[in-house]
């Protein structure tokens, strides 16, 4: 786990709380059992992003019927809000996009 923790991109919405602390953390702290060994691979297939190929979000998921563009505003707020961008007031209070 160890090896694995520097591999792990920094959240920059959330500085203070990071999960590449977390991994460093257990493995100093985890005994070697089964149950971290599955953590541990758990922690590595979310760093390679292979749930997301295996388990594909289909459409109606990513598209929903009462709002179709909602994940892509949050992916563009999320992108926005690391590099300190922000929504003017207007635009907040009007739900503007």
């Amino acid at each position: 786990m160890r090896l694995l923790a520097p591999s792990i991109p920094k959240d920059p919405l959330q500085p203070r709380f990071q999960l590449q602390s977390l991994a460093e953390t257990l493995a100093q702290h985890m005994p070697a059992t089964p149950k971290a060994a599955m953590a541990l691979e758990a922690l590595r297939a979310l760093t390679k992003d292979e749930l997301k190929k295996k388990y594909p979000a289909g459409e109606k998921t990513l598209y929903p019927a009462s709002y179709p563009l909602h994940y892509e505003h949050l992916a563009e707020g999320i992108e926005k809000g690391s590099k300190g961008i922000a929504r003017p007031w207007w635009k907040r209070f009007f739900g503007v996009w």
